[in-house]
């Protein structure tokens, strides 16, 4: 009965710790959908996105890239119909700024999607972009802007 008692514990704790393979599966990536030269990731992916409707904020989960949704913040909440909500978000990857009329850059992760009625994400259908822009001289000029798009793998 021991034996039998340990086997069935040791087999039912090896399922509770999921490892790198099961994450891997798990997750949707998103690819860059043109050649960069610049530090944005080539793919971005994540597991699980859900909102939360009575704070209005979003949440994403991504095993290996949770750095890119820690700052993430939800700027525009709607219902789309009787079955679910349009949303958009967005979170600054990097901002840098020199002094006085420097130069200054920044980078911003933008994404949108539509959700059902109880927040759930489907992750599959999301537009994702990370907005560049560059300023040469702050006092002097505008920001030089672009637009990188990733699309579904």
């Amino acid at each position: 009965m021991k034996t039998v008692l340990i086997t069935l514990l040791s087999i039912l704790s090896l399922n509770a710790f999921a490892g790198p393979e099961e994450h891997i599966a798990a997750q949707v990536c998103y690819e860059l959908d043109s050649v960069s030269t610049n530090s944005a990731p080539s793919e971005i992916c994540l597991e699980e996105a859900s909102l939360n409707l009575e704070n209005s904020s979003i949440s994403i989960y991504s095993y290996f890239m949770p750095y890119l949704y820690k700052d993430l913040s939800l700027n525009y909440l709607a219902r789309r119909n009787e079955n679910g909500y349009r949303f958009r978000s967005s979170a600054i990857l990097e901002k840098q700024t020199d002094a006085m009329c420097g130069a200054a850059q920044e980078s911003v992760l933008k994404i949108s999607g539509i959700s059902d009625n109880d927040g759930i994400v489907d992750i599959s259908f999301l537009e994702i972009t990370i907005e560049q822009s560059y300023t040469p001289d702050t006092c002097h000029s505008r920001p030089q802007v672009s637009i990188l798009r990733y699309v579904l793998k």
